[in-house]
């Protein structure tokens, strides 16, 4: 959920902060946790505005937000940072340590996200919108186009993943559903059982353990 300064500002005074960030960095590239020094948490801001760019927010942006955030360099699809070439390149490079290509969601290499790129490729390809030598640069190493299962772990991890995207924070309401109605609420508070111990649950190895540290993870409420 948003702190308290997130809702204390208008737009515009989010924009102020937004711009004097581009003024002193040359980009908008903002990282997710970055706060002002008054304390205001311009990176949540700035996923919102993509998020309601993308669709992905009931809160549709308006035409002349987008004018003014393109004015200061706004970066709507943070894929569209790297080329084509270079993504494939990361992509090779996990393939070529891991052994295949199911990036978990939330993984980044050198603070790009190549889970989350890896994700809307699969995307792109049911959606007919890769082209044949696309498809085959993925394929070449290593792309599974449907690899995660319902009843898979990694299947729940990528849930978790994109609420914390979307949200923030990965405080799950106990009876949060997601759209397609995955009792993801109920998933989270049985990791935290699996970690704590809780008889007749297995334990959590240090790889679940650690890929939900990395999205910020809430063991104990």
């Amino acid at each position: 959920m948003a702190s308290g300064n997130y809702k204390k500002q208008t737009w515009d005074e989010w924009y102020g902060c937004a711009k004097a960030y581009y003024e002193e960095k040359g980009n908008l590239l903002v990282p997710g946790r970055y706060k002002t020094m008054d304390g205001y948490s311009l990176g949540r801001w700035i996923e919102r505005q993509r998020a309601r760019y993308n669709g992905l927010h009931d809160n549709m942006i308006h035409t002349d937000e987008v004018i003014a955030l393109e004015k200061i360099g706004m970066v709507w699809k943070l894929e569209n940072r790297l080329s084509w070439e270079q993504w494939i390149y990361m992509a090779e490079n996990y393939y070529l340590q891991y052994g295949n290509l199911e990036v978990h969601t939330a993984f980044t290499v050198d603070g790009y996200r190549l889970g989350y790129w890896v994700r809307e490729q699969r995307k792109k390809r049911k959606a007919g919108k890769l082209t044949k030598k696309q498809v085959q640069d993925l394929e070449h190493c290593g792309m599974v186009w449907s690899c995660y299962k319902r009843n898979d772990w990694f299947y729940w991890y990528t849930l978790a993943a994109e609420y914390y995207r979307v949200h923030g924070s990965l405080l799950v309401p106990l009876k949060y559903t997601t759209e397609n109605g995955d009792k993801l609420g109920k998933w989270i508070s049985v990791q935290r059982e699996r970690r704590a111990g809780v008889k007749g649950r297995k334990y959590l190895d240090i790889g679940q353990i650690q890929a939900l540290d990395r999205i910020s993870m809430v063991w104990r409420l």
